[in-house]
């Protein structure tokens, strides 16, 4: 604990900037039920931003869909969470299509991690669906 503290007090001291993930603003929409399955994950870049795009399948078609960014060192994570509905759901296999774009970024390359999260209760199961490399203008 405090050789921790330590590290901690030295860094903050010296400027030295720590690994945490940082939170990025982000657009997301998500639409359509049971669309069809084309490949994996894509990535796109404009000025300051990286979108990806994909279907997330579940169980049945009866979800809410959020997205959310984070960002540390040249890492991008992009989740995408799909927590159940608490109704009745036809027993059918559900496949929606989404669309995440992190915003306020610097120029340079990326690695981009994709992840699909889905909720059933309280407790998430975390899928990584794609690892990406994008270089943003």
């Amino acid at each position: 604990m405090c050789a921790l503290t330590l590290v901690l007090v030295l860094a903050a001291c010296q400027g030295v900037q720590l690994l945490t993930d940082q939170p990025l603003p982000i657009r997301f929409e998500s639409w359509g039920d049971n669309m069809p399955t084309i490949g994996g994950p894509t990535a796109t870049t404009s000025a300051g931003e990286v979108t990806v795009s994909g279907v997330f399948t579940t169980p049945t078609p009866c979800y809410q869909f959020e997205g959310s960014a984070s960002l540390q060192a040249r890492h991008l994570r992009m989740l995408i969470d799909a927590r159940a509905v608490g109704e009745v759901c036809a027993t059918v296999i559900g496949r929606r299509q989404y669309r995440l774009t992190a915003l306020g970024l610097a120029r340079g390359p990326y690695s981009v991690s994709v992840h699909h999260r889905r909720f059933e209760g309280r407790d998430g199961q975390d899928s990584t669906v794609a690892e990406l490399s994008v270089n943003v203008p």
